[in-house]
């Protein structure tokens, strides 16, 4: 095993082969979403380096998506898009009232509706998100 391999296994099992963001088990191999790769906290491109504290094992697909954010940027992407999956499966879960039609097409009838209120925008983020 050459030293790169060795010092790819060595970090990945020092990791427990999870992901730092998902937690999924990185058994994937290629371009497989759970293959395993190292990523810079703070992006190699903004600054960061190959120090112990920087890196941390990844999925494939959670590195893709984390681009060359900033951890705190990564954070509330995340966030943001959780709350907008969180709003989304509300919105379809009044698909059996009587807006059946206004919800046909889910992502329209949400940019229209300006004056509704959803329930996890009235409760407190932090016990939405976590």
């Amino acid at each position: 095993m050459n030293s790169e391999k060795k010092w790819r296994h060595d970090f990945y099992t020092a990791n427990n082969w999870r992901c730092w963001f998902c937690g999924i088990e990185l058994l994937g191999k290629g371009n497989e979403l759970n293959a395993p790769t190292v990523d810079h906290l703070l992006p190699w491109s903004r600054g960061g380096r190959n120090g112990e504290d920087n890196l941390v094992a990844a999925c494939k697909s959670c590195n893709s998506r984390k681009h060359n954010m900033t951890l705190e940027e990564y954070r509330l992407y995340m966030s943001k898009a959780r709350r907008a999956a969180i709003l989304i499966q509300q919105a379809l879960s009044l698909y059996q009232t009587p807006f059946d039609d206004a919800l046909s097409n889910a992502e329209l009838w949400l940019l229209e509706q300006h004056d509704v209120t959803f329930y996890g925008e009235q409760v407190n983020s932090s016990q939405m998100l976590p």
